[in-house]
């Protein structure tokens, strides 16, 4: 717990000091009021409800880091991103039922997922995001006697809030539990801590005169 403990103080130190820079280089970002830009994101802590096959249950378990990439879009009517990404099988310091097994080699999960999101301002710098998601889990059992692997796909929401510190960067924290499971019929979420970084494709320094 301790080790997981101390894995958080850091990305929410990395994420407070990151976010005091981007504050010091907003004074010179000059934005349209409608724009597109390139969305990265990146889930640092991913928490999985999912079916384990080697006994049968449901069982809960957590991994590190991610990837996305999608569009995000600023419009009069409000934003809107679309992001496709995985979260691998890269396991937590907490010694929980999945990483017993997990830390031998022998069991991995991980998901991919698609994000349609709409994104509402509800206070100056934070907003409350609401969509759908595709998602797939991946599964996995290395024995000696039998392998076991299975493929979970299903459409669900995806529910959270972003702080938008910048523009270009907002820490968010993502719920996306399965509504219509397409493989075996059991509840599926995933729970992730994310940063989101946005690449407008505009220039916006030059576009607004300052140099």
């Amino acid at each position: 717990m301790r080790k997981l403990t101390t894995t958080l103080v850091l990305v929410i130190t990395f994420v407070q000091a990151y976010g005091q820079h981007t504050k010091r280089s907003d004074r010179k970002l000059r934005l349209p009021k409608n724009y597109v830009a390139i969305r990265l994101a990146f889930p640092l802590v991913n928490n999985f409800n999912y079916y384990n096959y080697s006994n049968g249950k449901s069982i809960s378990s957590s991994n590190l880091l991610g990837f996305g990439i999608g569009v995000f879009y600023k419009g009069n009517k409000g934003d809107f991103s679309l992001t496709g990404g995985v979260n691998p099988s890269i396991r937590t310091p907490v010694k929980d039922n999945f990483n017993k097994v997990w830390v031998t080699g022998q069991h991995s999960i991980s998901s991919f997922f698609i994000d349609a999101l709409h994104h509402r301002n509800v206070a100056k710098k934070i907003s409350i995001l609401g969509g759908i998601n595709v998602q797939r889990f991946v599964y996995s059992v290395k024995g000696d006697e039998k392998s076991i692997r299975h493929k979970d796909d299903g459409i669900g929401l995806t529910l959270g809030g972003e702080l938008n510190l910048s523009p270009m960067f907002a820490p968010a924290i993502l719920y996306r539990p399965v509504i219509i499971p397409l493989g075996t019929q059991k509840y599926y979420h995933t729970l992730s801590l994310a940063v989101n970084l946005n690449a407008p494709l505009v220039n916006p320094f030059k576009a607004h005169g300052f140099r």
